[in-house]
């Protein structure tokens, strides 16, 4: 019986994994805007901000489409994420940068810009809830943190590969582990984490959608799971780097340059 448990867990990854393949496209293209995004998060105006590691820049839309002046300008751009009316960025994002890492908030009114943490290693997610919180994937380094002041603390987890962070309406806080290729609800203070199950094969970012359910970019395709039952599908072919709720719904942006409402 166990080992027929096994085999038909197998065929239904390997079944999940072609659909991800041969899933028609569900998605409107935009017209190629040219760089190399990472992240994006929805403004409170109904903008986006964009990390395109390719001019190191933190891009500025405006709702129409048109693009603004930057808000920034950092080598390897990575994860974003809006609390009030702050824009929070990571810079030195890439795998080699360590210790070469930092984390931004920028007061959306005034624009002023302001360094919350440096010195720390290739922050990839980020995310704010009750702290500001980001992951790495770098060697020994490897883990979730949290910043207390602008002291990281590393969080005792069983991680292998975090990447994705996420928030919901209701505070709960969920991080990707691209190697066991599930998501996990995270205390972001203890550290403990809870399976949520589904299969998110090489998942990238997450964000959390007003219905309650999370979205999960990765290499297959965007994902989609429900965090009560551990229920998921694919929504999407679409291979992204982020995908994030906005306002307007959810946007994902692609290595290539190109944003996508879905």
């Amino acid at each position: 019986m166990a080992r027929q448990t096994r085999v038909t867990l197998l065929v239904a990854t390997l079944l999940t994994m072609l659909s991800a393949v041969f899933v028609a496209p569900t998605f409107a293209q935009a017209d190629p805007i040219g760089g190399s995004f990472e992240n994006t998060v929805g403004l409170p105006d109904g903008g986006l901000a964009v990390s395109d590691t390719a001019s190191g820049l933190v891009r500025h839309f405006l709702p129409d489409g048109s693009e603004a002046a930057p808000f920034a300008s950092v080598a390897d751009p990575g994860g974003l994420a809006v609390a009030g009316n702050q824009l929070f960025y990571a810079g030195g994002s890439v795998a080699g940068g360590v210790d070469t890492g930092s984390i931004h908030a920028i007061n959306l009114a005034s624009g002023q810009d302001e360094t919350i943490a440096e010195g720390i290693s290739a922050p990839n997610g980020l995310a704010v809830g009750d702290r500001v919180c980001y992951t790495t994937s770098v060697g020994f380094a490897s883990g979730v943190y949290c910043l207390n002041g602008a002291t990281p603390q590393r969080l005792n987890t069983p991680l292998l590969a975090p990447n994705g962070l996420a928030v919901g309406a209701d505070g709960r806080m969920f991080v990707s582990d691209t190697i066991a290729t599930v998501i996990y609800q995270l205390d972001a203070f203890t550290g403990q984490v809870w399976p949520i199950g589904g299969f998110t094969p090489l998942v990238d970012d997450l964000t959390v959608g007003p219905n309650g359910l999370i979205y999960a970019a990765s290499q297959l395709g965007i994902y989609w799971v429900n965090p009560i039952d551990g229920a998921f599908g694919l929504l999407s072919g679409l291979v992204a780097t982020a995908v994030k709720q906005t306002s307007d719904g959810l946007v994902a942006v692609t290595r290539d340059g190109n944003i996508f409402h879905l």
